[in-house]
C-alpha cells in the first residue's frame, strides 16, 4: 500500500510474476474491491476513483495508461508517495520492501478467481452474496420503510447484504466511459454514480428498486414488513373528454397499475370537441 501523491488516499498495488493478461487482473482487482464493499459497504464506490489497467483489451494503436510512479521526491518530502505498513507508517527502507514483496503467479489469481466463483469480473462493482443462514434470534424480521424512496435498517442486515442491497442503486456513469473511449482524463469523473444514501439509522434506495429488494432478501430468507408511508396525495373529481392516442393509453395503462413510475410527455393528445 502506497500514500497517494496527494496524501488524501492511498494505492494499492499487486505486482505478478508472470505475464497477464489485462482482463485477468481487472478480475481480480474486482473481486477484491466487491470483497471490501462486503466487509465495509460503509467505504462506497467513491472510494475506488481510479483503476489501472483501465480496460480489458488495448485499442489498435494505443498507449496504454499513464501510472503516477510512487517514490517520487517532492511528495516524499512530506511523507507522501511511499509504501506504508498496516499502520500507515512508512518503511525505512522503501528499495528493501519492494524487493520483499512476494510477487503473485497466474495460476494463484486463476485460483483465486475460480474460487470466489468470479467468471466475468462484473461489479459495483454486482457480485451476489450467496444465501446465508442467520439466528432467529438475532434476526427475525426488518420493517421497510416506503416514501420518498425505500428506507432500509442497516444496523439490522450483515454489512455484505446491505452491500448488495446498495448495488441495486449503483449504475456507470456514461460521461466516464464517454472520456475513457475519447482517451480524454478521468480524473474526478466517477466511474459509478451510486443513487443510494444514508440517513441515522437507514439505507436509502431509489423506489424503483423495491422488487430486486424484495428477492434478495427472499432468497436470504430474510422477512420483512413494508410500511407506506408515501403521500398519497388529495382525489379530485374531474372527468377528460379528450381521446389518447394509442402510445399515450399504454402509458395511461402502465401508469394505472404500478405505484412507482415517470411518465414523459413527449407528445399531445387528441382532443375531440
Amino acid at each position: 500500500m502506497e500514500i497517494s501523491r496527494s496524501g488524501e488516499g492511498c494505492h494499492v498495488w499487486i505486482f505478478f510474476s508472470d505475464k497477464i493478461a489485462a482482463k485477468t487482473a481487472r478480475r481480480l482487482g474486482n473481486l477484491l474491491m466487491n470483497r471490501t464493499l462486503e466487509k465495509r459497504y460503509e467505504t462506497g464506490v467513491d472510494s475506488f476513483d481510479r483503476f489501472f489497467p483501465n480496460q480489458d483489451t488495448m485499442p489498435k494503436g494505443g498507449f496504454g495508461n499513464l501510472i503516477a510512479l510512487p517514490l517520487q521526491q517532492s511528495p516524499r518530502k512530506k511523507g507522501y508517495s511511499v509504501f506504508v505498513n498496516e499502520k500507515f507508517e512508512p518503511f525505512i527502507d522503501q528499495w528493501s520492501y519492494l524487493e520483499s514483496v512476494k510477487k503473485i503467479s497466474k495460476k494463484t489469481v486463476e485460483s483465486i478467481l475460480v474460487k470466489y466463483n468470479d467468471h466475468n469480473g462484473s461489479s459495483r462493482y454486482t457480485v451476489k452474496s450467496k444465501p446465508i443462514s442467520y439466528d432467529v434470534n438475532i434476526l427475525s424480521e426488518i420493517t421497510i420503510i416506503r416514501k420518498n424512496g425505500i428506507h432500509i435498517p442497516k444496523n439490522k442486515l450483515p454489512a455484505n447484504i446491505l452491500n448488495e442491497l446498495i448495488n441495486l442503486a449503483v449504475i456507470n456513469n456514461p460521461e466516464f466511459f464517454k472520456a475513457q473511449s475519447k482517451r480524454l482524463s478521468t480524473h474526478r469523473i466517477p466511474r459509478k454514480i451510486d443513487c443510494s444514501y444514508e440517513v441515522e439509522d437507514s439505507v436509502v434506495i431509489p423506489r424503483g428498486c423495491l422488487a430486486d429488494i424484495k428477492a434478495i432478501l427472499f432468497r436470504n430468507k430474510i422477512n420483512f414488513y413494508i410500511d407506506d408511508q408515501t403521500n398519497k396525495g388529495s382525489s379530485h373529481n374531474i372527468q377528460f373528454r379528450g381521446s389518447l392516442l394509442p402510445k399515450q393509453n399504454e402509458a395511461v395503462y402502465a401508469m394505472k397499475i404500478s405505484s412507482c413510475g415517470v411518465l414523459s410527455a413527449a407528445t399531445g393528445f387528441l382532443v375531440k370537441l
